[in-house]
């Protein structure tokens, strides 16, 4: 029983050993898979926590980037306002509908309107209403996916003002289709004057150039006529009837010459000989002229400046303006009306510059005729000042007198405006720069009777034969000997026959193959005292302006005188007698 006992307790025991063994072995083998699990939970979380730390450094440089990339945008379009908005330009965005959705600051300065003023108005809403047809083609031109290439428009200004603007513009697509119209541009009205008056330029300097070449030709016809009619006359001093009809005769020469003038002063190629001078006297001089041009239906009142205003210049050629613009006035009130002359003095600023986009600054006098006549249209007031146009039937008028007008102030370094509406009167403004030399005291040439010669011989050099002719016959009538030349070689070839007779030469400037003074230098070589007197049908400044002659030299413009030239040519005898003497 004891050994039953003992069996049962050690065969328990061994069971429990074995359970506890096996418990032991479970534990162990648990304890290891739980380690490899905790190893693996490990390594996953490191693993994990380095895509997280990667992930998030990728994110980290994502959101650096994004900021920065934010930044630049924002930046660009800081830019890219700052350029629209500072733009001198107008720019508009239109919708497809034609309205405006945004306008660019520079909108106001242009217009007058603010750019609030305008978002959600059609695009015409400030175009003039002639341009609106033309500002419709464009648009619907961009609409259908067109550029619109630069197009002047007329557009009125918030306050009424007339304008230019010069427009360009192009559509916006998004996904194929035009969500938007850009439109860029200008106001050009500036330009657009600056444009017209350098093209009025250049046609009266065109015009010039050929009333220059007319008026040579003219001149030597006119000296034939004026120089026979003279002699003519004084051939026969006792037939009435033919110093009537010789002095008709010289009387038209005068008036043609007259012409010449009137075509040489509009394009500023005429000689003046300014001095300084009150306007207040001049005007005192011609109002009772002017007023007989106009006609006791006319009411006729002048305004002289409440100072003594200093001008240097031409008397005689403000007559002739002063004269012109009356008579301008008197036909433009065939009804009757009234013309007032007023004259003041201005100061011409910057702000008078920059509203004319002409002048100078300075102190000038202003002389303003207003008449109440029939007024003038925009085309007509544009054309105004060009030779030969005239609104007058034919026969009636030259188209010359404005044009003079126009020239002649030009040359007095001055300016003149034309301002006009149909049924409202004229008013021309005339701009003539002050003088701060005194006024110079009156020194008219006395008359004096054509001297007669004593049988001196004389070289005459002109290419033009009928001028050498009548020349030639005045000279002979007034007891000179005449050697003539066809050109400036010829000349120099008689003085070598005659160089102990000649007296005096008489040499037109421009002759083929060698001019008057080539001639004359050739000549002086040989005698060093002899006396010129230069010819011309050309203009004092075309001669000028060619080197044709230099300053100090006795210049005769054509049509020549007699009487002028003969007393012209006694004083440089004697004198050259009484130099040798």
């Amino acid at each position: 029983a004891l050994n039953t006992s003992i069996a049962f307790f050690v065969l328990g025991l061994g069971l429990v050993v074995n359970n506890i063994s096996h418990d032991i072995a479970e534990r162990k083998h648990d304890a290891e898979t739980l380690r490899k699990t905790h190893d693996e939970l490990e390594l996953r979380i490191t693993e994990r926590t380095t895509e997280l730390a990667k992930t998030n450094e990728a994110l980290q440089t994502e959101i650096i980037e994004r900021s920065h990339a934010e930044e630049a945008l924002k930046k660009s379009e800081e830019r890219f306002r700052s350029i629209v908005e500072g733009n001198f330009d107008a720019i508009h965005v239109l919708d497809p509908e034609g309205r405006f959705t945004y306008s660019s600051p520079s909108v106001e300065r242009i217009t007058g309107y603010k750019p609030d003023d305008i978002i959600g108005k059609y695009f015409k809403y400030f175009i003039a209403e002639t341009d609106i047809p033309k500002a419709e083609q464009a648009f619907y031109g961009m609409m259908s996916g067109k550029t619109m290439e630069m197009v002047a428009l007329e557009a009125t200004k918030k306050d009424g003002t007339p304008f230019i603007i010069e427009a360009n513009g192009s559509p916006v697509f998004k996904d194929g289709k035009i969500m938007d119209i850009q439109v860029v541009y200008r106001d050009i009205t500036e330009k657009r004057t600056i444009e017209e008056q350098l093209r009025h330029s250049q046609k009266m300097d065109a015009v010039g150039q050929l009333a220059s070449g007319i008026a040579h030709d003219f001149n030597n016809i006119l000296t034939a006529i004026i120089g026979y009619g003279t002699l003519l006359l004084r051939k026969n001093p006792d037939d009435n009837l033919v110093n009537e009809y010789t002095s008709e005769i010289i009387t038209s020469a005068n008036r043609a010459a007259a012409l010449t003038r009137d075509l040489l002063t509009f394009s500023r190629k005429h000689t003046i000989n300014p001095q300084p001078a009150l306007l207040n006297e001049l005007i005192k001089m011609v109002e009772r002229i002017l007023a007989r041009v106009l006609g006791e239906h006319i009411e006729f009142k002048v305004k002289i400046a409440d100072e003594n205003l200093v001008v240097k210049m031409d008397a005689t050629q403000l007559e002739h303006v002063f004269l012109n613009l009356a008579t301008n006035a008197r036909d433009a009130m065939p009804e009757g009306g009234k013309l007032t002359i007023d004259i003041c003095h201005v100061n011409l600023d910057n702000e008078f510059i920059d509203a004319h986009n002409y002048g100078i600054q300075g102190q000038y006098a202003l002389i303003t005729f207003t008449d109440t006549g029939i007024g003038m249209d925009k085309n007509t007031q544009s054309r105004v000042f060009e030779p030969f146009f005239t609104t007058k039937e034919v026969g009636k008028g030259t188209g010359l007198g404005l044009s003079m007008v126009y020239g002649a102030v030009k040359q007095h370094n001055g300016y003149i405006n034309v301002y006009s509406e149909p049924g409202h009167g004229t008013v021309f403004k005339i701009y003539l720069p002050l003088s701060e030399e005194g006024v110079l005291g009156e020194n008219k040439e006395p008359e004096i009777a054509a001297p007669k010669g004593n049988m001196e011989t004389i070289l005459l050099a002109e290419d033009d034969p009928d001028t050498r002719k009548i020349i030639k016959a005045v000279l002979e009538e007034y007891n000179y000997k005449v050697i003539e030349a066809v050109d400036g070689n010829d000349a120099i070839s008689k003085f070598m026959e005659k160089k102990g007779e000649v007296k005096l030469l008489i040499l037109d400037t421009i002759m083929p193959k060698i001019g008057g003074k080539q001639a004359y230098e050739g000549i002086k070589k040989i005698d060093p005292n002899i006396k010129a007197i230069f010819i011309s049908g050309y203009t004092a400044d075309m001669i000028k302006a060619k080197d044709l002659l230099e300053t100090g030299f006795e210049l005769l413009p054509k049509p020549i005188m007699p009487d002028k030239l003969l007393v012209k040519i006694r004083g440089l005898i004697d004198l050259k007698e009484g130099l040798m003497k």
